[in-house]
């Protein structure tokens, strides 16, 4: 008698696409768990990273460059932005750059405004594509003197470069 072989052409037929499909099955299970586990290192790293944050600030000399110049972009073409010191630090538990000896100077190169010390919070969100999108700035100790033009218009200059205050009937008389 012959004998029939245990696996016909059919049965193959049936059994590669399943085959197929398990070895499918099992890439997506490990890449599922690389991903996991990539996902698991960035939540250990930010919580790491907040809460070193939350006992101080951590100083970055690489970082004032490119606050000054996303501030500076903010402002607008042609202002120039500097900051001596910078570090990076919580600020109402979001996350900001403080910067020391902030500033800031108009397209023709004059002083606008100096701050010895200045807080800048940022979106946090945008931080992730490396892009500095700030969201508020606290200045303080701020030297800044503001006048009302003839025009109407108010023009900004540093307390250090400003002459002498006028006010009340001696600011009258000059003009």
């Amino acid at each position: 008698t012959l004998r029939r072989p245990a696996f016909s052409e059919a049965t193959c037929a049936r059994r590669a696409p399943g085959a197929r499909r398990h070895a499918w099955e099992r890439v997506a299970r490990r890449t599922l768990y690389a991903k996991v586990a990539v996902l698991a290192m960035l939540l250990l790293v930010g919580a790491g990273l907040y809460v070193r944050l939350s006992s101080g600030p951590i100083s970055m000399k690489w970082l004032g460059g490119r606050m000054a110049a996303a501030l500076a972009e903010q402002i607008g073409p042609d202002w120039a932005v500097t900051v001596q010191r910078s570090a990076l630090l919580l600020k109402d538990g979001s996350l900001g750059f403080r910067a020391t000896e902030l500033e800031i100077r108009n397209p023709e190169r004059a002083l606008v405004l100096r701050a010895p010390y200045a807080v800048l919070t940022v979106d946090t969100l945008p931080l992730l594509a490396a892009s500095i999108n700030p969201r508020s700035i606290e200045l303080q100790d701020l030297q800044l003197r503001a006048s009302v033009n003839p025009d109407g218009s108010l023009s900004f200059l540093p307390a250090t470069e400003a002459g002498p205050e006028r006010t009340g009937a001696l600011a009258e008389a000059a003009e």
